[in-house]
């Protein structure tokens, strides 16, 4: 029997739901993100390398800025915010070396900070940081330099180097702002010597003897100890001119008196003595 026009015995039950779709992959992680992830730089064909920075605020900086105080005072540099990672792959220890972040032209014009970094990401030390040396640079002022001056700066030993940029007072993650990363190398730049230091207790050999076997009959003789200095005493006045006496002498046809007695007397005796005129 039919009751209200259902079969009897029979209950419809609705379709089973399809299938969930299954979750979307995660996007990759964006190279530049994080130490683990720097994008290399310089592949040691030449002395000049240069990296575009599409987007300078798409990681995060390392743990800690401690050192930059003393490092990179004075440069206006910050160390905050979100950061690009680079890693240096060309390491030329002992060459002179220059890195300079300038900021894109136009909308995505930043002030950008720049730090290098040695060690390995997990244990990463600060060897140098700028933020605002730099200058004029392609794409206006303010640029980040590290190196390009005087003393030069070089690479200490054959280590991992990291790179990273970022903006001043930090920049906020996914804030626009692009910059250039340039780097060159100056091979032939001298390397500052550094001042021998004496031995400690070291002292110096005594002299042979005369007649000793093997050796130098003559002794060696040490320079006299330096006299402590004292101004020179005045030089001696000029000796005097030698004290002229009159002469004496008997006049006559020889020696010519004068005809007057200078004691206004009267006239000359030729017999007597009379000073030369």
């Amino acid at each position: 029997a039919k009751t209200d026009g259902a079969v009897c015995g029979f209950n419809p039950r609705p379709p089973p739901a399809p299938p969930s779709p299954p979750p979307a992959p995660l996007p990759p992680p964006n190279p530049g993100s994080t130490c683990d992830l720097a994008v290399p730089l310089g592949d040691g064909s030449s002395n000049l390398f240069s990296l575009d920075i599409p987007q300078v605020s798409i990681g995060e900086g390392p743990p800690s800025y401690d050192g930059a105080d003393e490092i990179c005072s004075e440069t206006a540099f910050t160390g905050r915010g979100s950061v690009f990672w680079v890693k240096l792959e060309d390491v030329r220890p002992g060459v002179a070396l220059e890195l300079q972040a300038c900021s894109a032209s136009g909308p995505d014009y930043i002030d950008t900070d720049l730090s290098l970094w040695k060690g390995s990401c997990g244990s990463l030390e600060l060897v140098a940081c700028d933020g605002d040396s730099g200058g004029t640079c392609s794409g206006g002022d303010y640029s980040s330099i590290i190196g390009g001056g005087f003393p030069p700066f070089f690479l200490s030993d054959d280590a991992d180097y990291y790179v990273v940029v970022g903006g001043y007072q930090g920049l906020n993650q996914g804030e626009p702002g692009a910059a250039k990363l340039n780097g060159t190398y100056y091979p032939g730049t001298p390397t500052p010597s550094p001042s021998p230091s004496p031995s400690p207790g070291a002292s110096p050999s005594p002299s042979p003897s005369p007649g000793g076997g093997g050796g130098s009959c003559i002794p060696s003789l040490s320079p006299p100890p330096l006299l402590a200095h004292s101004p020179s005493p005045p030089p001696p006045p000029p000796p005097a001119p030698p004290l002229q006496l009159p002469q004496w002498v008997k006049c006559g046809r020889r020696n010519q008196c004068d005809d007057d007695d200078p004691s206004g007397g009267g006239p000359v005796d030729p017999s007597e003595l009379h000073e030369v005129r």
